[in-house]
């Protein structure tokens, strides 16, 4: 591979443009994270632990009470938080394209007016009029909300239609850094395409075509998105105090130190487990390459955080290409491709042979 393709440079700058506070919150003893993924979509565990690992640094809270949208109860977390904060997981799917988190954030905002909330980095994303004045009108009768956006588009729309505290911050996961090893340089040649289906609502239409280019090389989506990872949520839910015993096999001597000490605070020991051997799971299937493709959003932010050299495909709006604008496109290594062209290039420059881009489908 050429030098232009070799380990992406330092996440310093990345971990240090996440804030280490929020200035307008009062120190707490405890505090809630809402929204707990019982799917299996690996990029919300990595952002559900790394949530856990900034709490735990900024206030070392006593309690911190951890929650689903299938158990979220006000009555109780305020009985076990009193007037400490809540954070709402991070992710993409501020707005509707993703109808039931934002459902369940905006019935956050609501039942919740006495506690200050604060929405963790998201990308926001609306396509119908209706659907973003709804959430202006929850979420700006809210006294005391930050919301935090991962990309300057995001912030824009937020400072543009929403009235409270707005702050730009890379995704939570980068924090990661600090927990996961990287690993060290391959030059196996080996490739590797990590996408989502080309029917699925964030596939960009020139998806398909992407898909042919790269047929000669090994693909998937995540592995951990199959039943497995539906079956252990499943057992979290049903028994959330231990780690699912039909999928996972993380016992809590395995865990990075500044998670076990986590584990003794939260009172869902198996939450933390199950995301933890989701992530794992996630590392173990990107390792062994030296280069991949990708457009799932943190199989980006893991080639960062594991120093693999890779190219971030373009979905169907902002998400990726925005964040990519606002924090990775300065990191070598990494290259963004919003065409087929892109693509075979790349291809081309990483094998040495043309790529015959007359039989690829154009949609």
């Amino acid at each position: 591979m050429s030098d232009q393709l070799q380990r992406i440079g330092s996440l310093d700058r990345l971990r240090k443009a996440f804030p280490d506070t929020l200035e307008n919150l009062s120190p707490f003893e405890a505090c809630a994270l809402l929204d707990y993924p019982l799917h299996g979509n690996p990029g919300d565990h990595m952002l559900f632990i790394s949530a856990l690992i900034w709490l735990s640094r900024q206030c070392e809270p006593a309690c911190i009470h951890i929650s689903h949208r299938l158990n979220f109860a006000p009555a109780k977390l305020k009985k076990k938080i009193g007037r400490g904060p809540v954070f709402c997981a991070g992710g993409g799917n501020l707005g509707d394209l993703w109808p039931k988190p934002q459902r369940f954030r905006e019935k956050v905002v609501r039942c919740l007016q006495n506690q200050p909330i604060v929405l963790l980095p998201q990308c926001m994303y609306f396509r119908e009029k209706q659907n973003l004045a709804r959430a202006r009108q929850v979420f700006n009768a809210h006294p005391d909300l930050t919301m935090m956006l991962r990309d300057r588009v995001s912030l824009e729309l937020a400072r543009e239609h929403f009235d409270g505290r707005t702050v730009l911050a890379p995704d939570q996961a980068v924090l990661l850094a600090d927990t996961i090893p990287p690993r060290p340089a391959i030059k196996n040649g080996k490739i590797y395409c990590l996408t989502r289906g080309s029917r699925d609502r964030e596939a960009a239409p020139q998806l398909k075509a992407i898909l042919q280019a790269t047929s000669g090389i090994p693909r998937g989506n995540w592995e951990c998105m199959g039943w497995k990872g539906l079956l252990s949520g499943v057992e979290v839910l049903l028994k959330p105090h231990k780690a699912p015993s039909l999928t996972v096999r993380t016992p809590p001597s395995a865990l990075p130190d500044e998670l076990t000490r986590i584990l003794k605070r939260v009172e869902c020991p198996g939450y933390i487990l199950r995301s933890w051997h989701m992530i794992e799971r996630c590392i173990a299937q990107l390792e062994p390459y030296e280069y991949v493709f990708t457009d799932r959003f943190h199989g980006h932010i893991l080639c960062v955080i594991l120093r693999i050299p890779h190219t971030v495909i373009g979905n169907n709006h902002h998400k990726l290409e925005a964040h990519w604008e606002t924090w990775s496109k300065d990191l070598p290594g990494i290259a963004f491709a919003d065409s087929i062209e892109n693509v075979t290039d790349t291809l081309q420059r990483l094998s040495g042979e043309a790529v015959d881009r007359s039989s690829l489908t154009r949609q």
